[in-house]
């Protein structure tokens, strides 16, 4: 059995806080970054708002239930679908989570 006490329920309640400002401001953390290989499935005669796609384990793989029921919880949650990172940002990523400890420092400044 756990016993907080109110000091640290409030330091438990800042720290939560912190982070998720800090996530909010711009600060992405790279294992947050989903991404999923896709071919179009059904591509139509005449241009429409909407495209079919198969989600595939791996770029040449196959079509992965698991996979596309994780894309389409992704769309539900966020409502939007993003390009890969260009290697560029990819680097940068990556060094900004190196410099910031890996993204486990709530106080890790902004990226503006």
């Amino acid at each position: 059995m756990i016993v907080w006490i109110f000091k640290q329920a409030r330091g438990w309640r800042e720290h939560r806080r912190a982070i998720r400002h800090r996530n909010w401001h711009g600060y992405i953390v790279m294992g947050s970054i989903s991404s999923w290989y896709v071919r179009v499935a059904d591509d139509p005669k005449s241009p429409t708002g909407r495209i079919v796609v198969d989600v595939l384990n791996g770029p040449d793989g196959t079509p992965d239930a698991n996979r596309a029921y994780s894309m389409r919880l992704q769309i539900k949650a966020d409502g939007i679908i993003a390009r890969a990172p260009t290697s560029g940002e990819d680097a940068f990523l990556k060094s900004l989570g190196r410099r910031r400890g890996g993204g486990n420092d709530p106080e890790g400044f902004p990226v503006r």
